[in-house]
């Protein structure tokens, strides 16, 4: 049965960059965080997921509907939420009453309330309340072959952007959220999902974001532009006038014939947020614009004025002042009230502000009356503290601090801020002084020593064992023989592992983030997935690998091999047949190396040291090799079409065979350099002697 919701809030906007070194190893420290409505969830550094607050439809994912975070020890006793055996989450969002996670291998798991097929499972049946429930959860179908980029779970419906940058949306339908025209339900019938089609973005358009809300869903497209669908009874779709979109019910309001969001003339959009009854972008010049419903001062105007419902509103749209010289990195929304994450890092907070929840030891509504958003100060986060990010739900806000350490502040009624109380906080004069971050608990083994732990914890053992799921975190494994071990979806993240052998081991799903491994071996190794993010690679083995999407240093994701970022030290690496396209590598060291075979199409080597390296067979198309070393390199039978050498030391290269069509060679040295066989820049062949290409 359709629920009519009035009240409620959609998934904040949470995004975070871990720092090179956590700032308490063993705190568990946080890697995005999503509130909504009176519940909020987190991604932890290893992608383990945890949930608290309401839990009356199980959207907390414990099967059961037992509120968390309410009672004294609820925070240190809460469990990880069961994802399947192998799952981790890549990101997650909170609507209503249910949750969605990106996981670990980009398909889609939801939980929670699943009236009218929110959950996309083809029923209206919860999921989550009862035992069993999460360890039978099956993916969502999103089409054949197809997985998420993004997700976003509104009020009472779900969308997820595909990988090929297709949007689909399942759920209530009620105003045309779903971006059909028609108010047809989906998700909730056998067969639905399998027959879910695409939302129309316009000819040619897809999407780079996406933020649903209440009755209504945005879309941030591939050109920048920002087009909403659904309800529309404030404006909020951004239209000047306060017709829906989405369910042609009015004549020439289709999906086909909607007109993107005025920005302003010359104005793009980086994101956009929406909340219950507005919408907020942020501009291509890191400006803010709000429109919609007012009635709190939540657009930040100095006023309760609606806009986007009238003629030219959108045109005549002004930028919100978040005070002199400040810009938005991040925005987050509400039913009442809107949170701007700045580009210093902290954190603006105006609208309705019933219970504290602007973080300003007060109750007092801000941005309604004039002067109030230039007198707006920044939230005290605590001395010395900024955030991250930043997600709120219906009268709570939630910030990752730099530390990786999570606050939250404003009603608590269900335990939603997560200190083990129901204590409201930052209404009161010295609440956001006195806030403590939130106490997961250590929930990372600190043990150092393997052998012991395998002989006292089995499985874990050394020898012809299993180290599946271990726990290896901030351990000191230095030298240890992992060799031909299955050692999937272990965590062995922050740790001291130098020259250890991990030769044709099993790495699927396993984490190994900020953990020190130069001189360690991978030969041969399967790293399905792996996390290497912010990991020393110095020194590194990794002949024969094998694994998919990989992410590896500075967040980059492959499809198979190493990467290595700007001044990474990979002397002596061994990167065979490694793919590297769209790598930005520059100024590596990759001196006397192997990248026999790789694919380094498309790649940024400007200043790279590359002397004496084995680059035979190597794929160069398009790359950028300005300034770069490639002295005494062998360059045999590579392909470097297209690919731009100017300035670069070449003196010794060996290039037989090399194909150098359309190479850049203004100024670069060519001393001793070997051609034979090689197609020159012009497209002719040099002859048999060995003379050079250059005309």
């Amino acid at each position: 049965m359709r629920r009519f919701l009035f009240v409620l809030l959609m998934c904040g906007i949470f995004a975070s960059i871990m720092p090179p070194h956590p700032t308490h190893a063993s705190a568990a420290p946080i890697k995005s965080i999503s509130a909504n409505y009176s519940s909020t969830c987190v991604i932890f550094a290893n992608h383990k997921l945890k949930c608290w607050g309401d839990n009356s439809d199980g959207q907390l994912g414990y099967d059961n509907t037992t509120d968390q975070g309410k009672l004294s020890g609820d925070m240190l006793a809460l469990p990880f939420v069961n994802l399947g055996v192998g799952y981790t989450a890549k990101s997650v969002s909170r609507g209503l009453r249910h949750t969605c996670a990106i996981l670990n291998d980009n398909r889609v798991k939801c939980w929670g309330l699943g009236d009218d097929g929110v959950l996309g499972y083809d029923s209206i049946t919860a999921i989550g309340k009862a035992s069993g429930d999460m360890a039978a959860l099956t993916t969502i179908d999103l089409g054949a072959g197809h997985t998420a980029k993004a997700i976003s779970a509104g009020g009472s419906h779900t969308c997820a952007i595909l990988d090929n940058n297709t949007v689909k949306c399942w759920g209530d339908n009620l105003n045309g959220q779903l971006g059909y025209d028609d108010t047809m339900d989906r998700g909730g019938v056998a067969g639905d999902m399998a027959a879910l089609p695409t939302v129309d973005l316009g000819a040619g358009r897809t999407a780079k974001a996406i933020s649903a809300g209440f009755q209504y869903t945005c879309a941030l497209l591939d050109n920048n532009s920002i087009k909403c669908w659904g309800i529309n009874n404030f404006g909020q779709l951004g239209q000047d006038d306060t017709i829906n979109r989405g369910d042609a019910a009015t004549v020439g309001h289709t999906m086909a014939a909607l007109l993107p969001v005025d920005l302003g003339v010359g104005r793009t959009a980086k994101s956009v947020s929406v909340g219950v009854f507005h919408t907020c972008a942020i501009l291509d010049n890191n400006q803010v614009k709000c429109w919609g419903g007012n009635a709190n001062g939540q657009l930040g105007y100095d006023d309760i004025i609606t806009r986007g419902d009238d003629a030219r509103d959108m045109s005549l749209l002004s930028t919100v002042n978040l005070g002199v010289g400040r810009t938005a990195l991040a925005l987050s929304l509400s039913e009442m009230y809107t949170c701007a994450l700045l580009d210093n890092h902290q954190v603006k907070c105006w609208g309705d502000n019933m219970w504290g929840q602007l973080g300003y030891d007060d109750t007092t509504t801000r941005g309604k009356n004039t002067g109030d958003m230039a007198a707006l100060l920044p939230i005290n986060l605590g001395a010395g503290m900024t955030a991250k990010a930043i997600s709120v739900g219906i009268f709570h806000t939630c910030v990752i601090l730099n530390s990786s350490a999570v606050k939250c502040w404003g009603k608590n009624t269900f335990g939603e801020l997560g200190y083990g109380d129901t204590t409201h906080r930052g209404n009161t004069t010295g609440s956001m002084a006195n806030l403590q971050t939130i106490n997961f608990g250590v929930f990372m083994n600190t043990q150092s020593n393997l052998s012991n732990r395998c002989t006292i914890h089995a499985p874990y053992h050394k020898v012809g064992c299993h180290l599946i799921g271990a726990d290896l975190a901030n351990d000191n494994l230095s030298g240890v023989d992992f060799r031909n071990i299955d050692m999937h979806d272990s965590d062995l993240s922050y740790g001291n592992h130098p020259n250890a052998d991990f030769s044709y081991a099993n790495l699927t799903n396993s984490d190994l983030a900020y953990s020190v491994l130069d001189g360690s071996r991978f030969t041969g190794a399967n790293l399905d997935h792996a996390d290497f993010q912010y990991t020393s690679l110095i020194g590194v083995s990794s002949g024969g690998i094998t694994g998919t999407n990989v992410l590896l240093p500075l967040n980059w994701q492959l499809t198979a091999g190493y990467l290595v970022g700007p001044s990474a030290d990979l002397r002596n690496a061994q990167l065979a047949n490694a793919d590297l396209r769209q790598a930005q590598m520059m100024y590596a060291q990759l001196a006397y190396g192997t990248l026999a075979g790789s694919n380094l199409a498309g790649s940024d080597l400007r200043g790279a040291d590359m002397r004496g390296a084995d680059l035979h067979g190597t794929d160069f198309t398009s790359a950028t090799l300005m300034w770069s070393n490639l002295s005494w390199a062998n360059l045999s039978n590579a392909n470097l079409t297209g690919a731009n050498l100017s300035g670069a030391m070449l003196a010794g290269v060996n290039f037989n065979g090399a194909n150098l069509t359309g190479v850049d060679l203004t100024g670069a040295d060519l001393t001793g350099v070997i051609w034979q066989n090689t197609i020159c820049p012009d497209g002719t062949n040099s002859d048999a002697h060995g003379q050079t290409c250059m005309k």
